[in-house]
């Protein structure tokens, strides 16, 4: 009995810390930031990887830290795979890892995820990417875009403290005046574009 009640006194006073910490610290919406990749030296064959740079999720500029908005998360180690298959489709896995606030440090840092979603107006619950996929001219032309809201109509949520290596993947549509086989023959480079999303404090 006794312990039961100190199991209630215990999970009140953390559900009231997190309460007290989303009331001091407001959820905040993201701005767009962007991961530059490129491709990474290989033998040729049926697989190029592309490294990319970090990214900092950072809120909306205030007037208190209009020159250094709050980091909200970041990407670290991000990777894209390609693959062509002998059946002519390629697969595309996007592999990082994330953390929330500036150093991964749960209690500093903020979440975005599914529980966002609302019933009406626009969904910000978790990350949505916009992956687009460029030759190696010296234009750098855009030959494929993958847009995960439209595509798949799923986000990609980001946890509170560190979280294990994480991918996603999909399949380059065919449709367009190049063939996927085309497309892989081609890319030089690839930017992933992380749209507005909502975050909490953690």
């Amino acid at each position: 009995m006794v312990r039961n009640v100190v199991i209630s006194v215990a999970a009140t006073l953390f559900l009231a810390a997190h309460a007290f910490a989303r009331d001091w610290y407001p959820d905040e919406t993201s701005m767009p930031a962007a991961i530059e990749f490129s491709v990474q030296p290989s033998g040729g064959g049926s697989v190029k990887q592309f490294a990319g740079t970090e990214l900092a999720f950072r809120g909306k500029p205030t007037a208190f830290n209009k020159d250094d908005p709050t980091v909200l998360g970041r990407i670290l180690n991000p990777r894209i795979t390609l693959t062509n298959k002998p059946d002519g489709s390629v697969p595309m896995t996007f592999e990082y890892k994330s953390i929330s606030g500036d150093r991964g440090r749960g209690q500093d840092g903020y979440f975005t995820g599914d529980a966002h979603k609302t019933m009406i107006g626009q969904n910000l619950g978790g990350v949505a990417w916009r992956v687009t996929l460029y030759d190696g001219t010296p234009n750098a032309t855009p030959i494929y875009t993958w847009d995960s809201e439209t595509d798949t109509g799923r986000r990609q949520e980001i946890q509170c403290g560190i979280s294990e290596p994480r991918s996603f993947s999909l399949t380059i549509r065919p449709g367009g005046p190049l063939s996927p086989s085309e497309i892989f023959n081609r890319v030089a480079k690839i930017r992933a574009v992380a749209l507005p999303a909502r975050w909490s404090h953690c």
